[in-house]
């Protein structure tokens, strides 16, 4: 794996340089569009002010590699690896990604807005994500603990997705996406701008379809297959509203997808199991300066997600479908955060804030069908009242200082206190010295402390929240259109929340399990040289120890995660290219089976603009066709969930 990717490397290089060897223009620093991003902080600041390590997928990632999901644009980041078992995907960050954690190690948002089930505390990532991905702007990904600044949640690091607005001429698109899997889209946005200066924006998308063959031996290398078992359809609605200091947003998605794995004691392959999932947010937001020195902001938010499943479980006598389990979850949520935001001095900063979320729906309940038996059900609306500062400092003009103090009061779940640390030199023009430390925590969600059907599930009202301390430093030096980075990190878990089996009955029972510490370093090398070439390298290396429950610890842990991809006008040729390659190291399933590491390389064509504003796009999925696969956790009878085989995308989009 590590042969195939130094020689993907060596051929973005070759690429690359071959391409500018015929033209003449002046390199590009690779991150000039990163001048200022909001997720990484509590107000859109320049990235050379943000301790954080900072990766942004541009508008332009997007449709150059054809992402068509929040966790396929997210592989493309350094550091970070997708798990899926062909209903979500998990995001893992710094070798970290524990099975059965709903994702709930990275927050989350929309356009500042954290993005949160208030049942699973968990976030949507694949085709559950309610907002379609030609309507993104760029995608923040801030690593280092985030809890300081936004709370729960943030613990590895932060995502802020930043929607489009609309321009000044009203335009829009119109895209048709038909896959090889038997999956189609259709997707359309416009926007523009009214005559009293509010800028609108408004798009929508559906899906649909049975889905590719799925292989019900654990491999994806021959059969048996089962077809039709993997569909997935819905649709998603996305409009805002903005002009001088207000901001209005409105987000739907809804999504049914089939679950041919065989969880949950369902028999593999069988198409009436499966889940559907619905999220909403609407958030309106107001700006406004107070002088030259200050200005007052208040958002506020309101959010519903919803989750219906369908189990058809087997006889363990007869392996036949016996009886019909369903699941259902609600969270109805409202935020209201104030916060005040200070310059008094040319070289200090400050800004200050309360926010309040309630939620007054948040109950889940599980039960059999024919006869109807309830077998588990929680209602507990929460609430969680929070108070914040962040201080920035310039002491030089090479130096700037950041902290930040957070301290959330949640019922339940008490009042937990994350201070944050961090500090940006600049020795030389080129280079730049970044420092960071502190706490960051998740409170466990209702389902994990309150949740026992009788059946698979136990619950532990003792559970406490986990909490992680980070320590990083890293070194950037850009140079001549090239970009070098290199990390190293050490975070340190404690009071860790994983799924274990109760001694007693065996059911799935969250815990708290100990201390873990990861360290490693991260590496990355860009570049961007101008006449249409882009390129990209990196590689992750992550080691665990001290660690008091090793069994669990090395559940999914990935030590090892590489990304290369580059961009590149096709020589005498219309349009360009995108190559795309990811490759995750071995880890290990929940049986404690051995799950081989993989590399995977995807390929794009592209065209310029056609007469009549037409484009077209050609993506291969898996160009090798490899076989590979993500651990399965406790609710699989397997070790191996495959994963997708070959495709082929072909996306039309006119524009107006």
């Amino acid at each position: 794996m590590l042969t195939r990717f130094l020689s993907l490397i060596g051929m973005i290089l070759y690429l690359g340089s071959a391409r500018m060897s015929v033209a003449s223009s002046e390199p590009v620093d690779p991150f000039e569009f990163e001048a200022q991003a909001a997720g990484a902080t509590l107000r859109s600041q320049p990235l050379s002010e943000v301790p954080a390590s900072v990766t942004v997928i541009t508008r332009e990632d997007i449709r150059d590699f054809g992402f068509q999901s929040l966790a396929e644009a997210l592989s493309q980041v350094r550091g970070v690896f997708i798990s899926t078992d062909h209903n979500y995907h998990y995001a893992g960050m710094r070798g970290y990604s524990p099975l059965g954690d709903w994702g709930t190690h990275l927050l989350v948002m929309i356009d500042g807005h954290p993005l949160v089930g208030g049942f699973y505390l968990d976030a949507p990532l694949g085709s559950d994500f309610p907002v379609e991905m030609n309507t993104i702007e760029r995608i923040e990904v801030v690593r280092g603990p985030g809890s300081a600044l936004f709370g729960s949640n943030a613990l590895l690091g932060v995502i802020n997705v930043v929607t489009r607005q609309g321009s000044e001429r009203t335009s829009g698109s119109v895209e048709v996406r038909a896959i090889s899997n038997r999956q189609f889209c259709a997707a359309s946005d416009l926007g523009g701008t009214t005559s009293r200066g509010w800028n609108w924006f408004i798009s929508g998308s559906g899906f649909g379809g049975p889905g590719p063959d799925f292989p019900l031996g654990g491999s994806n290398a021959g059969p048996p297959m089962t077809a039709g078992a993997d569909g997935d359809q819905g649709g998603r609605f996305f409009a805002s509203l903005t002009r001088s200091g207000w901001s209005f947003q409105a987000v739907f998605g809804s999504r049914t997808k089939e679950v041919p794995t065989g969880a949950w004691s369902t028999e593999p392959g069988d198409d009436r199991t499966r889940t559907r999932d619905s999220w909403g947010l609407a958030s309106a937001e107001f700006l406004h300066d107070i002088g030259s020195t200050s200005a007052v902001q208040a958002r506020l938010s309101l959010g519903r997600d919803h989750y219906e499943g369908d189990y058809f479980s087997l006889d363990d006598s007869t392996g036949l479908p016996a009886r019909l389990s369903q699941d259902e979850s609600t969270s109805g949520s409202g935020e209201l955060d104030l916060r005040m935001i200070l310059q008094p001095l040319a070289t200090v900063g400050a800004t200050i804030g309360v926010a309040r979320r309630d939620h007054v729906t948040a109950r889940g309940s599980s039960w059999l069908s024919d006869p109807y038996e309830l077998v588990g059900s929680v209602d507990r609306p929460w609430h969680r009242q929070s108070a914040y500062t962040q201080l920035d400092w310039l002491p030089a003009r090479q130096v700037s200082v950041q902290a930040g103090l957070r301290l959330d009061d949640a019922s339940p779940g008490g009042a937990v206190l994350n201070p944050r640390l961090g500090a940006n030199w600049r020795p030389a023009r080129d280079w730049t010295v970044r420092a960071l430390t502190g706490r960051a925590y998740r409170r466990p969600n209702l389902y994990e402390t309150y949740f026992t059907d009788g059946l698979t599930s136990r619950a532990n009202p003792d559970l406490k929240s986990e909490s992680l301390w980070t320590w990083e430093a890293g070194l950037e030096c850009r140079r001549d259109g090239i970009t070098a980075t290199i990390n190293t990190f050490q975070n340190i878990f404690d009071d860790r929340i994983v799924i274990t089996r109760h001694p007693v009955d065996s059911l799935l029972q969250y815990a708290n399990v100990g201390r873990l510490r990861i360290s490693g370093i991260e590496s990355e090398l860009a570049g961007n040289p101008g006449h249409g070439v882009r390129w990209r390298a990196s590689w992750t290396y992550a080691t665990f120890g001290e660690d008091d429950h090793a069994a669990v610890s090395t559940v999914n842990f990935a030590g090892h995660v590489g990304q290369a991809s580059a961009v590149f006008p096709i020589p005498a040729g219309p349009g360009h290219a995108a190559v795309f390659f990811h490759a995750v190291g071995p880890r290990r399933s929940a049986a404690g089976d051995r799950v081989p590491g993989y590399g995977l390389t995807d390929i794009v064509w592209s065209t310029e603009p056609l007469p009549g504003r037409l484009e077209a796009a050609i993506r291969v999925r898996n160009l090798l066709n490899q076989s590979w696969s993500d651990p399965g956790g406790e609710e699989h009878a397997t070790s191996r969930i495959p994963g997708w085989s070959r495709t082929a995308d072909l996306v039309v989009r006119i524009k107006f």
